[in-house]
């Protein structure tokens, strides 16, 4: 898929080239673009390396786009056709087209968050699980540009489980395409927590 590797049934060993580090954390397909992105952001730290990976056989090529960058978990947003990436308290919405970070959010209420993977459900709503146990959610359907950090956007906070890690993807490469009930049932929930905390909001 999007010439990625061909062979899922055995192990095949990789050999790195190109791009500055090789630790990478994160690896996401861009079905649009046919394009995939990698992270080299450690656990928590907000300076990492973001690019593409060209596969060739078992050779893949790294080629650097931005350094500096909370690039750890990376997801790609079918409803925006962007990359959102997230490390530390930093969560980064890339563009492809034009190549560059379009939004930012950063969570201050909680800065000792480190956030780890995340997913959206196609629909223009975020969740990013971080380390320390809770789930952030944005909602940016409304949000000025559909960006994370756009006007309009709202934010919700819960904590869900010591050491919170990964969360797996709704929809999107790598998702199910049409989720259980149980996974509908608890994305209402999360939605009907956004719609009580944007009404609390406009009332202030």
């Amino acid at each position: 898929m999007g010439g990625g590797l061909q062979n899922a049934t055995t192990a095949t060993n990789i050999t790195v080239t190109g791009g500055v580090s090789h630790d990478v954390r994160g690896l996401i397909f861009d079905p649009v673009n046919s394009t995939w992105y990698y992270g080299t952001a450690g656990d928590g730290s907000t300076s990492g390396d973001f690019g593409t990976v060209s596969f060739n056989g078992t050779t893949a090529t790294l080629t650097r786009l931005l350094s500096g960058v909370p690039a750890h978990g990376l997801t790609f947003d079918p409803f925006t056709n962007d990359i959102i990436f997230s490390s530390g308290n930093v969560v980064d919405q890339f563009d492809p087209t034009s190549g560059t970070i379009v939004s930012t959010f950063t969570d201050t209420n909680n800065p000792g968050d480190h956030f780890d993977q995340s997913a959206v459900d196609g629909a223009g709503h975020l969740f990013v699980a971080s380390n320390n146990g809770n789930l952030v959610g944005i909602d940016y359907d409304s949000a000025a540009g559909h960006l994370i950090g756009g006007a309009g956007s709202t934010v919700a906070e819960q904590f869900l489980a010591g050491s919170l890690d990964d969360i797996a993807p709704l929809s999107g490469a790598g998702g199910t395409p049409v989720p259980e009930p149980a996974s509908l049932a608890l994305l209402a929930t999360g939605l009907l927590g956004f719609g009580v905390l944007g009404r609390r909001r406009k009332q202030v």
